[in-house]
């Protein structure tokens, strides 16, 4: 009996085995069908509805052809039309008037044929009273072929295409160097350095034009990276560029170049292409390949500008020569006394000029005019050092402007520019090399220099106003409202000057003026040129500028033996801004700005 029931027993587990399984599934269809059919009519009614009972949401299903539908997203020039069970955008046809994006007030934005939105597809009639953001000199303004204009006659500084810094065209009246390296040297204080002037090729850079004569000054610009100050101990404290090329011409100036300002040779690079005290291995070719893989490249472009500089302006170009210049305590920690942002600019690459990035922005895009060069430091000679790619001494040997003679940007408050021309003042350019007579030609006063501003406006918003003036800034001690005068100006006693031009005219109708101001007219040299093209005026501002007095040629800024006058001396009884330094004539600068205003203010 016992043997029975444990056989039946084994039967029943092994027969539960094998079909628990399906067992279990359809218990569990079964119980949920149950669920299901217990669930109250209003909850089922809140259930998705199926497939086979559901309404279509797609708007041409079961529709004719031509059905009007909706279009997602909607476009302004088109409607939805079913077309094989699909809604299909259809252009418009009735020329309705749609979204006005071109800002102009004196336009009608219409659906073209073809369903675009034409922006300009109407223009309103001339003489229609209209308003903008460029309300011109008037005030009042109406529409003249579909922009907002003032009345013919009437300035508007607005319809001047704006000025770009590198459309500005400069050149030195003595453009290339005479000389083709020049040795700087601070007397112990700071190292000797040998600059040697270069021509820039998309290959690299060469030391002879190519009419084999010495290199030009050139111009060169691009986007600031970075600003400093450097102090050489021994009274030079230069103003320090760094600039990223973006396209050319301007990358020759550092084709052909592993080593620049901010990327300094290291890891294999410094192993491959650097050097040890003038020494270097480097493959020239291997270093050609391997310089059109670096990026980043910058120029770095310097000046030493005269002591009567520093502290002038605390925005674009800040430089100070002491900390108590800054506000320092006599006796206390310069860093825990002062102005904190004029002791950065003291010697630091902390020195914070609103050329550079801040705040996530670009740098300005700026333009320097000056000797293209490579810095071979105090390690070795311009002559041992051929293959310019290679650097024997890698804190060294890199391209720059040095020095740059002018420099400009676009001015941040209008329609204009800012821009500088500074004779450099450093004695490291001096012979002999512990003197200030500035007997090397690269540094040479004068700077004399030629700028052309080109300018375009449409003829009916003439007469236009070209104000040049001297910066208006902020002082770097204080950040007081500060006006740079310029130091050793002797552009008005150059024999060579013809008589201004200072208005263009068509005829007796004044096109353009160039207003100087006033007490600055003998500074610069202005001649305008232009005419008149189709419906614009189309010419060039010639702005000719000299700083700097040239001590070889016997014109000493201190007064002469007998009774006669220097030239300093009557230069200042007509330069009624301009400070004059007969102690340092060789020394200058003149830092403007031209901008084109309804009226010029000064």
């Amino acid at each position: 009996m016992i043997q029975v029931k444990t056989q039946q027993h084994r039967f029943w587990r092994k027969t539960f085995r094998v079909t628990s399984l399906p067992f279990v599934a359809v218990a569990f269809c079964v119980s949920a069908l149950f669920l299901l059919w217990l669930i109250p009519s209003g909850i089922r009614a809140q259930l998705p509805p199926s497939n086979s009972n559901s309404v279509s949401h797609e708007p041409c299903r079961s529709r004719p052809d031509g059905t009007a539908c909706s279009l997602e997203p909607s476009e302004a020039c088109a409607e939805g039309r079913c077309h094989h069970g699909a809604c299909q955008a259809v252009p418009v046809t009735d020329a309705r008037t749609c979204p006005d994006t071109d800002g102009s007030p004196c336009t009608i934005a219409r659906c073209s044929p073809t369903g675009r939105c034409e922006q300009r597809s109407q223009l309103r009639p001339d003489g229609t009273s209209c308003t903008d953001l460029t309300p011109g000199c008037s005030g009042t303004q109406s529409c003249f072929g579909g922009q907002c204009l003032p009345p013919p006659g009437v300035s508007d500084p607005s319809q001047v295409e704006a000025m770009n810094t590198e459309a500005v065209e400069v050149r030195a009246v003595e453009p290339r160097v005479q000389q083709a390296t020049a040795f700087t040297d601070c007397c112990v204080l700071c190292e000797e350095q040998v600059l040697e002037a270069l021509r820039p090729t998309p290959n690299g850079p060469l030391p002879r034009e190519a009419d084999n004569r010495l290199p030009l000054r050139r111009k060169f610009c691009g986007t600031v990276t970075r600003y400093g100050v450097n102090d050489e101990l021994a009274d030079p404290r230069d103003i320090m560029l760094n600039i990223l090329p973006q396209q050319a011409p301007y990358t020759d100036f550092v084709a052909g170049f592993v080593n620049t300002e901010e990327t300094p040779l290291k890891g294999n690079d410094l192993l491959r292409f650097g050097g040890i005290l003038g020494f270097t291995r480097c493959d020239p070719q291997e270093c050609r390949l391997r310089a059109p893989q670096i990026s980043g490249k910058v120029i770095h472009a310097e000046v030493t500008p005269d002591e009567h500089f520093y502290g002038q302006d605390a925005r674009f170009l800040p430089i100070e020569g002491s900390p108590f210049a800054c506000g320092a305590v006599p006796g206390a920690f310069p860093s825990t006394t002062g102005n904190p942002k004029c002791l950065d600019c003291l010697s630091s690459w902390d020195c914070k000029s609103e050329l550079e990035p801040a705040d996530g922005l670009a740098g300005k895009q700026v333009c320097v005019y000056g000797v293209y060069a490579i810095d071979h430091g105090p390690h070795h000679s311009a002559s041992s050092h051929r293959e310019f790619c290679c650097s024997p001494d890698p804190s060294h040997d890199r391209p720059e402007i040095h020095p740059f003679d002018a420099v400009w940007w676009r001015h941040p408050e209008g329609n204009g520019l800012v821009f500088g021309v500074f004779q450099d003042d450093s004695n490291r350019y001096s012979f002999p090399h512990c003197g200030d007579n500035n007997e090397n030609t690269w540094s040479q006063a004068p700077r004399d220099l030629i700028f052309h501003f080109p300018f375009k406006f449409p003829l009916r918003s003439s007469p236009q106003r070209a104000c040049l003036r001297h910066v208006r800034t902020r002082k770097l001690r204080d950040n007081k409202p500060n006006v740079v005068a310029p130091l050793n100006v002797t552009t008005g006693a150059l024999s060579t000057l013809e008589p201004e031009v200072t208005t263009l005219l068509a005829g007796r109708r004044v096109l353009l003026q160039v207003v100087k101001e006033p007490g600055s007219e003998r500074e610069t040299h202005v001649h305008v040129q232009g005419s008149i093209v189709g419906d614009n005026v189309v010419g060039q501002i010639i702005l000719r500028i000299t700083v700097g007095c040239d001590n070889r040629s016997g014109n000493r800024g201190t007064r002469s033996q007998g009774s006669q006058p220097s030239l300093f001396d009557s230069l200042r009884a007509r330069n009624s801004l301009v400070t004059y330094d007969g102690g340092d004539p060789g020394a200058g600068y003149f830092y403007a700005e031209l901008k084109f205003e309804c009226a010029c203010a000064f």
